[in-house]
């Protein structure tokens, strides 16, 4: 599913006009976009967990010349899903 597609069915299922739901979803991400980039977690229940996740510097290779080269830290986003969202998913499988 891509954005329109999301945007899409946000407005099928709230009864409001796709452009509303289109700035509702923009706010939406660009809310969590803000805290994460502020190094805060965003919890929502019964969803999951979005946050900021450190990668340690690293040695990796050169895949051309096989030279060893180091590959910095940075800070990514993850996302962990809640307990009610896995089983929810869990459930779809053992049909």
């Amino acid at each position: 599913m891509n954005k329109e597609e999301l945007i899409a069915q946000i407005s099928e299922r709230s009864g409001v006009t796709r452009r509303i739901a289109n700035v509702v979803l923009t706010q939406f991400f660009a809310i969590i976009t803000d805290a994460l980039r502020d190094d805060l977690r965003v919890a929502i229940s019964g969803f999951g967990t979005f946050e900021v996740k450190v990668r340690r510097e690293r040695m990796g290779r050169n895949p051309r010349t096989g030279e060893p080269i180091a590959i910095a830290a940075r800070h990514v986003p993850g996302f962990i899903a809640s307990k009610s969202l896995r089983t929810k998913i869990a459930e779809k499988s053992t049909r």
